[in-house]
C-alpha cells in the first residue's frame, strides 16, 4: 500500500472566511470572515431561500441587526440567532461550518444540506 498526501482542508485557524451555525443557534465566524465583513459590531442575517444561502452583512444600528461579540482572545466572533434560524429551518443537529463567499456585499454560505435535512 502506497502513501498518499491528503490535501489541506478547512481547519481551525484557517484564513479563509468561514461561517458556522452552532447546534445552540449561535452563528460564529473566523477572522477572515470578520475582515471580509468590514469588522462589524452589528450584522444583519439574511436568507435567500431560492439560492439556499445564509448571509451576513454589516449594518450600523442594533435596531437593524444582531450584536456581534468576540469570543475572548480567540479569532472567533459570535451572534445569537436561534429564533431567526429556527423560523427558517436552519437549526442543525450538530455544528455546520462552510467556507463563506462575498456576494453583492453579503458574506454567504450554502445551506442546502441543512434545508434538505429539514425537508425543505
Amino acid at each position: 500500500m502506497a502513501w498518499r498526501a491528503l490535501p489541506p482542508g478547512i481547519y481551525r485557524g484557517t484564513i479563509q472566511p468561514t461561517i458556522s451555525i452552532q447546534k445552540s443557534g449561535a452563528l460564529t465566524w473566523n477572522r477572515g470572515a470578520q475582515q471580509a465583513l468590514g469588522e462589524p459590531e452589528v450584522v444583519q442575517i439574511l436568507f435567500d431561500e431560492e439560492r439556499k444561502l445564509l448571509g451576513l452583512r454589516k449594518v450600523d444600528g442594533e435596531s437593524e441587526g444582531f450584536r456581534v461579540r468576540r469570543l475572548g482572545n480567540q479569532n472567533t466572533w459570535i451572534t445569537s440567532a436561534r429564533g431567526a434560524l429556527r423560523r427558517v429551518g436552519l437549526l442543525p443537529s450538530r455544528a455546520y461550518r462552510r467556507v463563506a463567499e462575498l456576494q453583492e456585499g453579503v458574506l454567504a454560505i450554502d445551506v442546502s444540506e441543512l434545508l434538505a435535512q429539514a425537508g425543505r
